[in-house]
Order: C-alpha cells, then structure tokens, then sequence
C-alpha cells in the first residue's frame, strides 16, 4: 500500500491552488483568513504564524551573502510557482501559492546538501520577498527557513525591537 497522502498535500503536489484552499478549510488546515498582524503590516512572529508585509521594515543590505548567491541566476516560474536556480548542475527553489487576495503563502524551500551553507536559500527568499514587494502581496510563511528569514531581517531594519 502506497503512503496516505492528506488532501492538502495532494492539491499542492498537483499545483491546483482552489483545492489547497477547499482541502485546508475541509481539514481544518489555516488559511490567510484570520491570520494576525502586528503594527504597521509587519509579520506577527512565530507564536501566531501571522502575515508578513512586504517592504515594512525593509533594510537595503538584509544578509552577508557569499560570491555564490550575488551571481545566483534565479528564474521565477510563474505557471509552476516557484523561484528556482541550478548551480553546478542542482536545483534550488522556494515554492508559493497565491492565495488570492493579494497574499503569497511561502510554503517549501528547497536547496540540495551539496549547497548548503553558501547563501542559496537567502537569495531565493530575497528575490521571493522583493517580487512580492513590487507586486503588493502580504506573504505567509508557512516555511520554517522563510519565516526566520524574515524575523532576522526585522532585526536588522530594527535592533531596538
């Protein structure tokens, strides 16, 4: 017998982004609904998973990144929601869904072991974070990597939180 799959997972592994919403609301799974805000649009933190807005607290030189991710050529495809990049012949990406209601939900960030450690994850998280800024989405970060991303740019823009 083959692994249970939930119907959450299913519709994302499929791409189809009404049933993601229909299997989360069936399962009981959050949506962007009801989700909190902090003061001025800023994500409310891991306690409540909250929304992030893009731009507030906005900082012009957000990590240290190493030579391989300032010369990253990222693509972002759009029928496959997804920002992706190869370097040495492995494929990196961070996954989304649009939700509808100008809301972006970060879900997957992916960059194999033979990467790790040289910045990859940041710039696809950065460029994700930048093309959401331009394009006036509030993003959820369901993705463990993408919500600490995005608490330690807030600590960057602001160190006397």
């Amino acid at each position: 017998m083959g692994p249970i799959v939930s119907p959450a997972l299913h519709a994302v592994q499929a791409s189809r982004f009404e049933d993601v919403r229909q299997a989360r609301s069936a399962t009981g799974t959050r949506t962007d609904e009801g989700l909190r805000r902090s003061a001025g649009g800023r994500y409310a933190g891991a306690s409540s998973r909250g929304t992030y807005q893009s731009g507030a607290g906005r900082v012009t030189n957000p990590l240290r990144r190493s030579k391989v991710s300032e010369s990253l050529s990222i693509h972002h495809d759009v029928g496959g929601h997804q920002f992706e990049t190869t370097v040495d012949g492995h494929r990196a990406y961070l996954a989304y869904m649009d939700l509808g209601k100008q809301t972006l939900d970060i879900y997957r960030t992916f960059v194999p072991d033979s990467l790790r450690g040289r910045g990859i994850a940041a710039a696809l998280t950065e460029h994700a974070l930048q093309y959401a800024d331009r394009m006036g989405y509030s993003v959820i970060p369901s993705c463990s990597y993408v919500e600490r991303y995005i608490e330690r740019r807030q600590r960057q823009a602001d160190p006397a939180a």
